[in-house]
């Protein structure tokens, strides 16, 4: 058991399943014969092919336990639900450099970017607002945006993802998808260290260094450090963004039955002239507005900064061979200190750039999150049969409390945005003022098992039961919502075709209280409705090929949608109002295939499509694509020119559309994005076994298109970007 003691909070449920099931197994069979208890034999195989805790720790883009979906250590096959890990070796060969970087080439996930600091997710037609670190609820979503979405990937070991509700670990949620970041842990018994150097042609530039080693003699005491900065400009003019990041980690073996990990992690991020809006949509006579994709609408003397900072810990004691015991917790504190700058307006005349106004604001925001969750986790024999149960309870607190000042001037039209270079006053600003100030607390109790019926037939239960309090004052709104005792129900089914293939079913219900308001600034009801997945899911004999079908049908009542043109009623900063779309339903497939098709070949390849309306029959969150395909696939080129590896995707999005005024008519119409087809490559050549050298190429064809429209202005996506990275170990 001392091996499992230095894995993530994650990672120990994958060593402790592998431990505890070889540990189970025999010692059970000192009282009863092999031929008693021919499940648990099948068991142990099956987990000995797959005890890797860390996907760093391999070159494959399959990982093979998460407990994203239910919160069992269970393999892909064996849980009833779609789920996507992103490994670390696809983060590097895609240069993922952020968490929203990862999210856009997720399958079956749609990305968007609002403006410069704020981006936002969608999956089966609704929006994704559930956030975990090593299993844990972080708030990534707010009205006050603290950089969270700009999270750099480097102190992650991979991000698992799972589709549809995922209401059993997270208690509140929306039926879309639940992204799981799983940080890199302190693991080496041996100094390593990896030191990275990264470039693009916009003249961004950074450095990481990745150091690790035993801090006593035995190994039993491991730390870990992290640092990254990053700095530059980027495609868009005048704006240039820094990153500062540092990380730590020690885990540590207390005993042979309890181990430790702590850790903290800090990052700065620093945007100057970044656009709070976009751009906008249209010209005076009706026209679509056509813009360079560098355009900025923004000021030189624009900030929009923010730091994250967040200390972590995790308890594991094992009380035998088959039952453990988990307590893990974290303390956050997100702060952002913006001075920004708003064209109002989607409507320009073509000939003399007229019709845009100005709007300034300054604001200061800090969000503090609180979470502790504790579990227990077990094996027992019954019937001939090993089960695996878990229960415990979670404590989230999430406390918001927000500053605005005064602009003089505030308001104002422009002269000419066609000759718009950001040379614009900073207006004089007052005295702070308090905007927000709210508290949300969530308390569950919660419980999950894998009942093993037959040799083949498995039935996963679970539970959750949750109480939720949001109270507070939001622009002189008072808030009091609570919900108590909420039951989450979660039903899954799994059976075993033969070795390589398994059906599965599940079903849970939803649960999701509502930030978002309507004109009057009254908050919308909560979300409730039922969500249900039927699929099939296969692997090689080896399993390094995995993939995955699946049908869901999700429904879903009181989903927010966008009030038209509507905004808030005596709100600022200005926010889209929204209504309840009633009987809300979202049907579709989801088909996933990844891994190694020969040991040079290695692929990940996903395809989504769906149809997502209301009881009227009008489509729902049109803004994202219905349709999507995300490829990526590299090739190991040894064998012809040792050392090269390369590799390319794309990601394909189907057409889709927002609701927007056309100055010409004052008529409501669709402004819609046609099918984008962006195409990627890479190249990585191991100069030797401490030195590579990679080129990454995104958008290769520089296709421009829009990537989000919202308060009827657009945003376009990034351009052709060519960035290179030298790595060296040691």
């Amino acid at each position: 058991m001392v091996t499992m003691a230095s894995q993530t909070a994650l990672a120990d449920d994958n060593t402790q399943f592998t431990t505890q099931v070889n540990n189970h197994s025999s010692s059970t069979e000192e009282a009863a014969s092999s031929d008693d208890l021919p499940s648990v034999t099948l068991d142990a195989i099956t987990v000995e092919a797959s005890s890797v805790s860390n996907s760093e720790d391999t070159d494959d883009y399959v990982y093979e336990r998460a407990s994203s979906a239910t919160g069992l250590t269970l393999t892909s096959k064996e849980t009833p639900q779609s789920v996507t890990t992103i490994t670390n070796q696809q983060i590097e060969d895609q240069n993922l450099e952020t968490v929203n970087d990862v999210i856009r080439n997720t399958p079956g996930i749609s990305g968007a970017k609002i403006d410069g600091g704020r981006n936002s997710a969608s999956a089966r037609g609704f929006s994704i607002d559930q956030y975990k670190i090593d299993g844990q609820d972080v708030d990534f979503v707010s009205q006050w945006s603290s950089g969270e979405s700009l999270a750099s990937t480097a102190i992650y070991d991979r991000v698992e993802v799972v589709r549809g509700a995922a209401g059993l670990t997270t208690g509140s949620g929306q039926p879309s998808a639940s992204i799981n970041l799983v940080r890199k842990r302190a693991d080496s018994r041996t100094p390593e260290a990896t030191v990275t150097a990264t470039a693009d042609q916009y003249g961004k530039y950074g450095a990481t260094l990745d150091a690790s080693a035993p801090l006593s003699e035995d190994g039993d005491v491991r730390g870990r450090f992290i640092a990254e900065y990053q700095d530059g400009d980027t495609y868009i003019d005048r704006e240039d963004k820094q990153l500062g990041l540092f990380y730590g980690v020690l885990d540590a073996d207390i005993s042979d039955d309890t181990t430790l990990s702590v850790g903290a992690s800090y990052q700065d991020n620093v945007q100057n002239s970044t656009m709070w809006g976009a751009l906008p949509a249209y010209f005076s006579d009706g026209s679509k507005a056509e813009w360079d994709v560098s355009k900025n609408a923004s000021v030189d003397w624009v900030k929009w900064n923010s730091t994250n900072q967040t200390y972590f810990g995790t308890v594991t004691h094992d009380f035998n061979d088959d039952w453990s015991f988990e307590l893990k917790g974290s303390h956050s504190e997100n702060e952002s200190k913006d001075k920004l700058f708003y064209l109002s307006g989607n409507t320009v005349d073509q000939y003399t750039g007229e019709g845009l106004s100005v709007y300034n604001g300054r604001y200061e925001s800090e969000r503090i999150q609180d979470n502790v969750q504790a579990s227990v986790d077990g094996y027992f024999d019954a019937f001939g049969q090993t089960h695996e149960v878990r229960f415990g309870a979670s404590y989230n607190k999430n406390d918001l409390t927000a500053y605005s000042y005064t602009a003089t001037p505030n308001f104002g039209p422009i002269d000419n945005f066609l000759e718009w270079d950001g040379n614009y006053a900073e207006p004089e600003w007052s005295d702070k003022s308090l905007s927000t100030q709210l508290t949300t607390k969530e308390t569950s109790l919660f419980a999950s098992g894998r009942l093993q019926l037959a040799d083949p037939l498995a039935l996963i239960l679970g539970t959750r039961v949750t109480d939720y309090e949001y109270e507070g004052v939001n622009f002189g709104t008072n808030i009091d919502v609570s919900h108590d005792a909420v039951w989450v129900p979660y039903v899954g089914v799994t059976y075993d075709i033969d070795d390589n293939h398994t059906l599965f079913a599940s079903y849970t219900s939803i649960f999701e209280p509502q930030t978002e308001v309507d004109v009057n600034n009254n908050y919308l009801d909560p979300i409730d409705g039922d969500n249900y997945e039927l699929g099939i899911k296969s692997s090689n004999d080896d399993g390094t090929v995995q993939g995955q079908f699946s049908v869901f049908r999700i429904k879903q009542n009181n989903l927010a949608q966008v009030d038209g043109n509507n905004t808030v009623i005596g709100v600022t900063p200005i926010t889209e109002a929204y209504i309840e779309a009633e009987g809300a339903t979202s049907t579709g497939i989801d088909v996933e295939v990844t891994g190694k098709i020969t040991p040079e070949w290695q692929t990940s390849i996903g395809y989504t499509q769906f149809i997502a309306e209301d009881k009227y029959g009008d489509a729902v969150n049109t803004g994202y694509a219905d349709r999507l395909l995300k490829l990526f696939t590299t090739y190991d080129m040894s064998n012809w020119v040792p050392g090269l590896t390369v590799g390319g995707g794309v990601n394909w999005s189907d057409d889709r559309y927002t609701l927007m005024t056309n100055p010409a008519s004052s008529l409501e119409e669709k402004y819609t994005q046609d099918a984008v087809t962006l195409v990627n490559l890479m190249a990585r050549y191991d100069v030797n076994e401490q030195l590579a050298l990679q080129l990454n190429v995104d958008n290769l064809f520089d296709e421009q298109y829009v990537d989000s429209a919202s308060f009827d202005q657009i945003s376009y996506g990034d351009p052709l970007t060519v960035s290179g990275k030298i790595t060296y170990k040691f």
